[in-house]
């Protein structure tokens, strides 16, 4: 085993567990940001004003918790991707390819990087276009479906590379026996 190859397994162990970690800090902030807030007194004299309602301010995508750890979330994943697919396609032994993508563009890590950061930045300004027009449920869902997919291919880049990585046991050939007529 070449020493590159053994610093690249390191450095994809060090990805794989910074991802992790990131993911458990988002489901614990998910899991405190669901918590029910105590309810306000209502108040015993009802006053009728004379002045115009004040119209509720929009919330805006990223003024939304959960919206900022889904678009953490999906970064995170996104450039996981990246690594691991750029990882996978240096590897010497060449048995990994790119099927979706141009040769040219998954050959280069800052190439894999970028568009792994423009495709992430798509999908939240679509997220965020869905949410400002109310629909807020469908701009949490293709987050969500977004990370899911797009998780997939990288625990599967992850898988990949653990194969190869994983020595092969050496096999015994039982004895050959020649007869010869004598």
């Amino acid at each position: 085993m070449s020493k590159q190859s053994n610093t690249d397994g390191i450095s994809l162990l060090y990805w794989l567990e910074a991802s992790i970690i990131i993911l458990a800090i988002l489901f614990c902030g998910l899991k405190a940001s669901a918590e029910d807030l105590p309810e306000s007194p209502m108040p015993t004299a009802a006053v009728k004003s004379l002045q115009r309602p004040i119209p509720a301010l929009r919330e805006g995508f990223y003024a939304n918790s959960l919206n900022r750890k889904l678009a953490i979330a999906d970064l995170g994943v996104r450039l996981g991707d990246a690594i691991t697919t750029s990882v996978n396609m240096h590897d010497p032994c060449r048995c990994m390819h790119e099927e979706q993508l141009p040769k040219a563009l998954a050959s280069s890590t800052w190439g894999m990087v970028g568009y792994s950061l423009a495709v992430s930045a798509g999908v939240q300004a679509g997220s965020a276009y869905l949410w400002n027009h109310h629909h807020r449920k469908l701009a949490r869902t293709a987050m969500i479906l977004d990370i899911a997919f797009d998780g997939e291919a990288d625990v599967h880049n992850l898988v990949v590379y653990a194969r190869r990585s994983v020595p092969k046991p050496a096999v015994s050939h039982p004895p050959t026996i020649v007869f010869h007529p004598s």
